[in-house]
């Protein structure tokens, strides 16, 4: 049913009708002085009840054009009533049973966000253009098939069950990449080639660092229990390699030979050697790791400034690298 049907059967107005071109200001004090019963239209229709929303001259429900979130409540599908213009903001998608993201915007200003969409496997429709972020969390993807290729932003994946490849990003990444509890992608084989700017995996389950991409400024890995090994990650890291409560971890074999900044594989219980870390860095932190009992395996290494490797267990300090600022013991 249509919101004019409802209107005509539920209400009395003044006139029975809404002419088309005068509709906006009719219905604008129809729906003033009668809200509380034009909200139950919204309520069997599956749709949250807004306060500027629209009509536009076929009577559909128009989405206004700024910030907008739309919850499909029970549908599979947004309502073909439902006409969404560009947004000028950002656009919030959810809905537990949706599957399909037909009838979203097709341009979107600000960032585009997908949450809590649990049976939404595939991007099958996107906008085409996105001017902020992309950010998909709490959903059912399984890759990132159908994100425009013009696409050049931001993208933030969060608590992805499902995603196991990360196919669909372009190969040359030019902005930062954000990865947090998708336990389910064990691999970065199908992921770019090349980043331009921070990566960030969080609680993934990645055994190694095969197929990582090349010119990160930054690298940060966390809590990846599953990690056994750093090979694949690349030779140098113009800033950050963190590598940090990653407790598969035994040794650093695979690490960056150079890294600028500050290198750290802090909090990994079970780092035995700290073979195969880096040639050189600015900082080297290998803090909090209770296993650690030698620094034997970075005694060719140069560290500008310090070292800390404070609560660990160092039986001796006489094989050491060159350290040319102070090493933290405690």
């Amino acid at each position: 049913m249509k919101l004019t049907e409802y209107i005509s059967e539920k209400l009395t107005i003044t006139n029975k009708t809404i002419e088309v071109n005068a509709q906006t200001e009719k219905f604008k004090a129809i729906r003033e002085e009668h809200q509380d019963e034009i909200k139950p239209w919204f309520e069997a229709n599956k749709m949250w009840w807004r306060y500027d929303w629209k009509l536009n001259e076929d009577f559909e429900v128009v989405i206004p054009s700024n910030d907008f979130t739309l919850t499909v409540l029970e549908d599979e599908v947004i309502p073909d009533y439902i006409q969404i213009a560009p947004i000028k903001g950002l656009f919030t998608i959810s809905g537990k049973n949706l599957k399909s993201l037909r009838g979203i915007p097709d341009k979107v200003n600000g960032d585009f966000i997908i949450q809590n969409c649990d049976n939404l496997k595939q991007l099958d429709v996107m906008p085409s253009n996105i001017g902020g972020d992309i950010n998909i969390e709490n959903s059912g993807i399984e890759n990132l098939i159908g994100i425009p290729k013009s696409f050049d932003g931001v993208v933030n994946l969060k608590s992805l069950p499902n995603l196991t490849s990360l196919s669909g990003l372009n190969d040359i990444f030019n902005d930062n990449l954000s990865i947090k509890d998708c336990e389910n992608l064990t691999t970065l084989k199908d992921g770019p080639k090349k980043i331009h700017g921070i990566i960030t995996i969080n609680g993934c389950g990645l055994t190694s660092l095969e197929y990582f991409p090349v010119g990160a400024r930054s690298i940060y890995i966390y809590n990846c229990q599953e990690l056994k090994t750093l090979k694949g990650a690349p030779k140098e890291v113009t800033r950050n390699f963190y590598c940090v409560n990653c407790n598969g971890l035994t040794n650093l074999i695979g690490a960056p030979e150079k890294v600028g900044k500050v290198f750290s594989c802090s909090s990994c219980d079970n780092l035995e050697s700290l073979l195969g870390g880096p040639k050189e860095t600015y900082d080297f932190i290998c803090d909090e790791c209770p296993s650690l009992t030698s620094l034997e395996g970075i005694k060719d290494s140069v560290i500008r400034n310090d070292l800390d490797c404070s609560d660990c267990n160092i039986e001796s300090y006489k094989v050491k690298p060159t350290v040319n600022g102070r090493i933290i013991k405690k």
